[in-house]
């Protein structure tokens, strides 16, 4: 944590969260450089930038340098965070052995949002959830799913999100790719296919992936397989 004062009051930087990461998206187009170090310091602080402006150089350097060499510099922390505790409430990572399609289907309409950039609170909202009792992570549900985004839009650490996001979409990159070949629609009689296998021992395999796609679905519980 970084403190110092200024003529209006004193003032503090901790690592920034996804709120404030956002504001600095939106700053760092200025070709101005000095404008741009005040600009984050006062994003990151709450701290006026007339205050920032009007401070001795030497002193504003110093918490610039200090800035930058922690709470931006943890904007490239590649530490997954498996369970995170905000305001005395602690969220877990999904599993994702049993992502529903619910999850599946919210994350890739945040994915192909034309603001992509600015939906990553959704995103964690959809991946962190609160722990129940006995460590589990409670479903996926509307429920409280706005206000969790809020919250995590104000106090979540930025550097959080980046691993989460590449590890999930990793995965169902990976799922993707197991399924890629899931129909062939050339396959229309019980002749040979080109590497020899017949059509019907391929609907076999079809069948039976298609099976596992279901059961991966429906969270590894075969009483949800009919919903």
């Amino acid at each position: 944590m970084i403190k110092f004062k200024t003529k209006s009051g004193q003032w503090e930087i901790t690592n920034p969260t996804i709120g404030q990461y956002y504001k600095m998206q939106d700053w760092l187009i200025l070709s101005d450089k000095t404008d741009v170090q005040v600009k984050l310091v006062s994003i990151l602080s709450g701290a006026p930038e007339e205050d920032l402006r009007s401070m001795d150089t030497d002193s504003f350097i110093k918490v610039w340098n200090q800035t930058a060499l922690g709470p931006l510099n943890s904007l490239a922390d590649k530490s997954f965070q498996k369970e995170i505790e905000i305001d005395d409430t602690k969220y877990g990572f999904i599993t994702m052995s049993k992502l529903t399609v619910g999850e599946l289907a919210d994350m890739d309409v945040l994915k192909n949002h034309e603001q992509v950039s600015k939906q990553l609170h959704k995103m964690m909202a959809i991946m962190y959830r609160p722990l129940n009792a006995d460590g589990t992570v409670s479903e996926y549900t509307s429920d409280n799913f706005d206000e969790r985004a809020e919250l995590f839009l104000n106090k979540m650490p930025i550097s959080y999100v980046t691993t989460a996001i590449d590890f999930f979409f990793s995965y169902y990159q990976s799922l993707l790719k197991q399924y890629v070949g899931l129909f062939d629609p050339d396959d229309d009689g019980d002749d040979a296919g080109s590497d020899g296998e017949s059509t019907g021992r391929r609907d076999i395999k079809i069948a039976r992936n298609w099976n596992q796609l279901i059961y991966f679905l429906a969270g590894d519980d075969l009483l949800r397989t009919d919903s």
